[in-house]
């Protein structure tokens, strides 16, 4: 029996378990029956699932911006070849591989950041 809230202050049974899956006392190694541990759980629960949700935004928006330099790198790519200008073409290529670099990033480095904090 998974136990996720608590009956107005009062710990939960014993041999119940919290969401992490052990049994309460043994997070906090109180066995007078405290509810300190209980509350402390939840709040760690609570930061894990705010990092959780951060680092999809993190993802996003790293991929949002690798998206917008490889466009950007493109347009100056075809208006260096438009103009017959090579210094344009070189620096669109050079933006349009930055941009699928910084999008490798997003998507395979940031998600790797839930290790650390789970």
């Amino acid at each position: 029996m998974k136990y996720t809230q608590p009956v107005r202050g009062s710990p939960p049974a014993a041999g119940t378990t919290t969401s992490y899956g052990t049994n309460w006392q043994e997070l906090s190694g109180i066995k007078n029956g405290s509810s300190f541990c209980f509350a402390k759980c939840r709040k760690v629960k609570v930061s894990m699932a705010f990092f959780g949700s951060a680092i999809t935004i993190l993802q996003t928006l790293v991929t949002a911006i690798g998206a917008g330099l490889g466009v950007w790198g493109v347009i100056n790519l075809l208006e260096g070849y438009g103009n017959d200008n090579p210094g344009a073409k070189s620096q669109g290529i050079k933006q349009l591989m930055a941009g699928g670099g910084v999008i490798l990033i997003g998507t395979q480095l940031v998600p790797q950041l839930s290790g650390l904090f789970g």
